[in-house]
């Protein structure tokens, strides 16, 4: 699925060549360098056009790293101490339309979807059924039309286990289908749309 491949040093080469070759995929080998960093220039190539695909390659597992990879609609972050293999699958992943965050980042999706909640439910203590943050990651990326295996390449899960969740958010809020749940949490004010959708 790979044509050919262009290679640049920094980012600001990466910016000025972007325009002549019109990448499909590009990949973003770590984040801090001299110069312009990694997301200053995937947030500009983004700007551009926001359908080229990029992935991060990163020894970066904190926080504010991989919450700005999602708010920059990154694609793909691959830690750098994977096996090829997942570089690999978050290429066929990307090139299709999918996203791909290495397993260990899970949780840092999570918290990145978590924190983004509006603040008329910032408490979660006070949503019904008392849901988990991983509960409320999947019922906020649900009702905006997300499908479960679009749920599941970004929450690093199979998608089985997405089903599963879905069918706990169901019972423990005693609502009877998906479609019943999407109307309740946007009614609710229970989801932030601008804050899911961003990606």
């Amino acid at each position: 699925f790979i044509d050919s491949i262009d290679w640049v040093s920094n980012g600001e080469d990466a910016v000025n060549i972007y325009s002549k070759i019109d990448p499909h995929i590009i990949l973003i080998d770590d984040l801090v360098a001299d110069g312009m960093t990694g997301f200053e220039a995937a947030r500009w190539i983004k700007e551009q056009n926001n359908n080229t695909k990029i992935i991060i390659t990163s020894y970066e597992t904190r926080q504010e790293f991989v919450s700005t990879a999602l708010r920059c609609k990154i694609e793909g972050y691959v830690r750098k101490d994977a096996d090829l293999s997942a570089l690999y699958t978050a290429l066929k992943t990307v090139s299709t339309g999918g996203w791909y965050y290495s397993e260990v980042l899970k949780d840092l999706v999570l918290s990145y979807l978590y924190s983004n909640l509006s603040s008329a439910k910032s408490n979660i203590i006070s949503l019904p059924g008392n849901l988990t943050p991983q509960e409320v990651a999947v019922m906020e990326l649900t009702a905006v039309g997300k499908s479960m295996q679009e749920i599941a390449e970004l929450l690093a899960q199979v998608k089985c286990s997405i089903d599963r969740i879905r069918n706990k958010i169901l019972e423990k809020m005693g609502i009877q289908s998906i479609v019943d749940l999407k109307r309740y949490a946007m009614c609710s004010n229970l989801i932030d749309l601008d804050a899911v959708n961003q990606f």
